[in-house]
C-alpha cells in the first residue's frame, strides 16, 4: 500500500454538481482568468497554427495574455473536463480544486 505524505503535493479534487458540502466558509478570492470557448468550432488539425487553434476561444480574460498562454489555459480546461468525463460520462464536473488554484466549469451545451 502507498501512503500520501501530508507535506507532499496534493492531488486535484474533482467536484460534481450537488457534491458540495453544506458547511460554508468565507475565503477571499480573485479572478485570475476567464475563458469561454466552443470546442465545436475548433481546428482538428494537429499541425494548425496558434491562431487557428485559438479560433475556438470566444472570450478570454485578461486580454493582455499572449496566444501561447491562452492556448495552454484552454488546453488545460479541455484536458480536465475530458479526463473527468471518462469516469462519469454525461455528468460534467463543476470544479477542480488544486493546491493553489480552483477551476470552475460550466457546460453551456450538451456534448463536446
Amino acid at each position: 500500500a502507498t501512503a500520501a505524505r501530508r507535506d507532499g503535493p496534493r492531488l486535484p479534487t474533482f467536484r460534481r454538481r450537488g457534491s458540495m458540502s453544506k458547511k460554508s466558509s468565507t475565503v477571499a478570492t480573485r479572478l485570475k482568468g476567464l475563458v469561454i470557448y466552443c470546442g465545436r468550432i475548433a481546428c482538428e488539425d494537429e499541425s494548425a497554427s496558434e491562431v487557428e487553434q485559438l479560433e475556438k476561444v470566444l472570450y478570454y480574460y485578461p486580454p493582455n495574455h499572449i496566444a501561447t498562454r491562452r492556448l495552454n489555459h484552454v488546453s488545460l480546461c479541455e484536458g480536465l473536463t475530458g479526463f473527468a468525463d471518462r469516469f462519469c460520462p454525461g455528468d460534467p464536473i463543476e470544479t477542480v480544486h488544486m493546491q493553489n488554484n480552483r477551476y470552475v466549469f460550466e457546460q453551456l451545451e450538451i456534448g463536446r
